[in-house]
């Protein structure tokens, strides 16, 4: 009789949450067609309240060992955190097939990004979709499609949309970062996990915050940061707060790559928004293709750099210094290059469509041994892992046409589109940041670029000459 109560009352929640479901959908549609701007502007808030409960929720305790491995916003969570990450991502599909409604009947903007969207949508079926069907682990889950949908919708953007977007992600930022430092007073252990090799003196932990870990973290503090300098506060104690908190938080991640990527996002910003014969240079056609053949080098340089390290190539003459901690740290990423190594071994075995997207699953982890291993810690090498030749191609025409989308508008929004580029491109050395099969809150960063390379106005050729003697 109790079984029988039970599956009553879950069939009964279970009905109640789809009916509710769709007068929610059908109360977004209806909605969204009454504003320009539409609902996905308000991905930030929503995305980081899931992060907020989830966390929360999962009654976490960084003090013991091993317990950030696994943990996520989709592990660990309790029941009413489930239901809300299942609402928001109804949501933002929600509100994002309005907007993809919105574009196809609506009238055509004069400047809207075809182009990559078409990119973004081959890319996809290509890192996505054909290895799911024809890679060495086939597999199909709805999560693929999300961030299709959700990308695609980004991409229609306004201006004004763009701007607002900025702001809601500033505001949920500041509001999360302070919920994580005021938890180092409440719930030490919750925030604060142990760290050996801390940079900080006297400081041997790593802030976490309510993110996922330390390097989840360490991203989104910087973010922030960079929102602030596009959009700061009216009010001066307000915008001063938030930076104090922001930078409090970065600098207690204690994460390397986000410090190295803090000074090159914070560089870039002065020679966009600074330099105006820089800004000019960047802007202007006739220097462009010798601008995008020198990124070009660059990207040859990192995979040829990448493929060193993962093929063991020239190992033997790093022996001597691998003999300290310090050099073989410095050498293997803390150990990264095994992964790597695993990455290039498991694209051998499948070199056109890769493993699938199922890599780096608990079953392909158990398998290699690497319980903690959830990517391939540089995103060429998880492309090639998981996609093969034929989605690592795909990736890299969707990363010239986003390049070739950004760069007369690097200077826009005060140069968020250039720092948050430079963010991607540093962060894709050591992490993911890339992702077209899952949606959560790594994703965001890029989200926030396609929305802002959508909505900003490109920087005309007919830049403001001051008149001979001023």
């Amino acid at each position: 009789m109790d079984v029988v109560i039970f599956f009553g009352i879950y069939l009964g929640v279970a009905f109640l949450f789809t009916l509710g479901s769709v007068l929610a959908v059908g109360g977004v549609l209806h909605a969204g067609t009454r504003r320009v701007d539409g609902f996905l502007i308000y991905l930030f808030p929503v995305m980081l309240l899931a992060v907020v409960v989830s966390t929360l929720s999962s009654g976490r305790n960084l003090s013991l060992p091993g317990a950030l491995v696994g943990f996520g916003v989709e592990m660990g969570a309790g029941g009413a955190a489930k239901w809300l990450q299942r609402a928001v991502t109804l949501f933002l599909l929600a509100v994002s097939v309005e907007r993809l409604a919105n574009m196809a009947f609506g009238s055509r903007k004069a400047d809207s990004p075809r182009a990559l969207m078409v990119a973004f949508a081959l890319c996809w079926v290509a890192v996505v979709a054909l290895p799911a069907a024809f890679g060495t682990r086939p597999s199909f889950r709805h999560e693929y499609v999300y961030a299709l949908v959700i990308g695609l919708a980004a991409l229609t953007t306004t201006e004004t949309g763009a701007q607002r977007a900025i702001l809601f992600a500033r505001n949920a930022l500041v509001v999360f970062i302070a919920l994580g430092l005021l938890l180092l007073v409440i719930k030490r252990d919750m925030v604060l996990s142990p760290y050996t090799g801390s940079w900080l003196p006297g400081f041997e932990w790593r802030f976490s915050g309510l993110a996922s870990g330390p390097n989840a973290m360490g991203p989104l503090s910087l973010l922030c940061l960079l929102s602030l300098v596009s959009q700061p506060f009216e009010k001066r104690w307000l915008n001063r707060f938030a930076w104090g908190a922001a930078m409090v938080s970065l600098l207690l991640t204690q994460s390397k790559t986000t410090w190295i990527a803090a000074a090159a996002c914070f560089l870039v910003l002065h020679l966009v928004s600074g330099s105006p014969f820089l800004s000019r240079w960047l802007s202007t056609p006739r220097y462009q293709l010798a601008a995008q053949v020198l990124l070009a080098l660059l990207g040859l340089a990192v995979v040829a750099l990448i493929y060193v390290a993962g093929a063991n190539v020239f190992r033997t003459q790093f022996e001597a210094l691998m003999a300290t901690q310090q050099g073989t740290d410095l050498v293997t990423f803390t150990g990264r290059d095994q992964i790597w190594a695993i990455a290039w071994e498991t694209f051998l075995r499948s070199p056109w469509f890769g493993y699938g997207p199922e890599i780096w699953d608990a079953y392909f982890r158990y398998q290699i041994g690497l319980p903690a291993a959830f990517h391939a810690h540089n995103q060429v090498m998880n492309v090639l892992a998981a996609s093969g030749v034929v989605g690592t191609l795909a990736f890299s025409v969707y990363c010239v046409v986003l390049v070739r989308r950004i760069w007369p508008r690097l200077g826009a929004f005060n140069g968020l589109p250039a720092a948050l580029g430079t963010l991607l491109v540093l962060r894709s050395i050591s992490e993911v940041p890339f992702a077209f099969d899952s949606f959560g809150s790594e994703t965001m960063v890029q989200m926030l670029l396609l929305m802002l390379v959508a909505g900003a106005k490109p920087r005309t050729d007919r830049a403001r000459v001051p008149a001979h003697g001023q």
